[in-house]
């Protein structure tokens, strides 16, 4: 096994113990954990319906700040081809969730 592969899978479950220690005391860290819960189900649900969609655009970012950025280049792509692409977006943080909510 690659060096690279077996420090990641130590790390990995690692630092998943620590967020949830962590949760115990840090409000936003605890919503993003519970957030993630059942991720694959609900990833594989909006496939699903988005199967026959045509093309889609994913963008996925970490932030509000991210989002922002993101924004021009999302409705650049919304204008250029109308109904031709769906565009898909996730959030990895709970502001970023609650924020476009």
């Amino acid at each position: 096994m690659h060096p690279g592969h077996a420090l990641y899978n130590f790390v990995l479950p690692a630092a998943r113990g620590l967020a949830r220690v962590a949760a115990l005391y840090n409000e936003k860290i605890a919503e993003g954990l519970e957030g993630r819960k059942g991720i694959e189900e609900r990833w594989r649900r909006k496939a699903a319906q988005l199967k026959g969609a045509g093309k889609i655009v994913w963008f996925h970012v970490s932030s509000v700040g991210e989002f922002e950025q993101a924004k021009p280049v999302m409705n650049l792509l919304a204008a250029r081809f109308g109904e031709d692409i769906r565009i898909a977006l996730t959030f990895y943080s709970p502001s970023g969730m609650n924020y476009y909510e």
